[in-house]
């Protein structure tokens, strides 16, 4: 009883931090314009869209379905991208600079909440913008929701956001400086597409996870080729691990550092 009561109070003040963070964190107008120019770049790449590329075979499989589902969602994704390592910069190297993490702190507000704020309220938004904004592509365009293209969206695009606020977070944290750590942040997040790189690189990608995800699914489902099974499912995996690892590792380094720095 005296837990729940704890835990009820506890979501209370966290439920309203994230108000406050979210209010103070996208009141920009520059951010209303960015979120409008990547919706409509992502309906873009959709054939036969509401705002169409190219138009779109009347016959269509499942197979083709999938296809181009991935093909807008590689296309699409670099936007989201920049639009999370601009947000997460601003919210811990610009709130760093104001003053605002360390009034915040004087509060009866842990660094551990705080950190659980900022993760939520810099990727909630992103992530629901770009996952409807997908969803709803695909039902103006197919007439239904395809359930596996669906839950492949929702999983990683969370991936993605998970991976471009760790390292944004990271390097906000380090540098704690607006324009540095953005341009790190963009550095090392480009770094996987440099062609010198050997061919390792491209599991750090999203836009790769999104393509070799998706290509394994539609194998699985429509394929009998075992051999191209299982190399799309090796590839998918790796690709999903790498992400995955990337993540855990910078966000758990991230935090770590954030419960010892120095907020000046």
């Amino acid at each position: 009883m005296y837990l729940g009561r704890r835990l009820k109070i506890y979501l209370r003040e966290l439920a309203n931090i994230i108000l406050l963070e979210i209010n103070i964190m996208w009141n920009r107008p520059i951010l209303y314009f960015n979120f409008l120019l990547l919706i409509l770049l992502t309906l873009a790449f959709y054939p036969s869209g509401p705002l169409p590329c190219c138009s779109l075979s009347p016959k269509l499989d499942p197979w083709d379905m999938l296809l181009y589902i991935s093909l807008a969602l590689h296309k699409s994704s670099v936007g989201l991208t920049a639009l999370l390592v601009v947000v997460s910069v601003l919210s811990w190297a610009g709130s760093i600079r104001r003053g605002w993490v360390k009034n915040i702190l004087t509060l009866p507000v842990g660094r551990r909440t705080l950190f659980i704020v900022k993760m939520i309220s810099v990727s909630l938004i992103p992530y629901l913008t770009f996952s409807l904004t997908h969803i709803f592509a695909q039902i103006y365009l197919f007439h239904y929701i395809y359930v596996p293209s669906l839950l492949l969206i929702m999983f990683l695009v969370a991936l993605h956001v998970l991976y471009v606020f760790s390292i944004s977070t990271l390097t906000s944290l380090l540098i704690k400086d607006i324009v540095g750590s953005l341009l790190l942040s963009l550095a090392i997040l480009m770094l996987p597409s440099w062609e010198e790189l050997p061919p390792e690189f491209s599991h750090f990608k999203p836009e790769e996870c999104y393509l070799s995800t998706f290509k394994f699914i539609s194998l699985y489902m429509y394929s009998h080729n075992r051999k191209r099974i299982y190399l799309a499912f090796i590839k998918s995996i790796s690709d999903i691990l790498a992400l995955l690892i990337v993540s855990i590792i910078a966000s758990i380094f991230a935090y770590f550092y954030f419960k010892k720095m120095d907020i000046d």
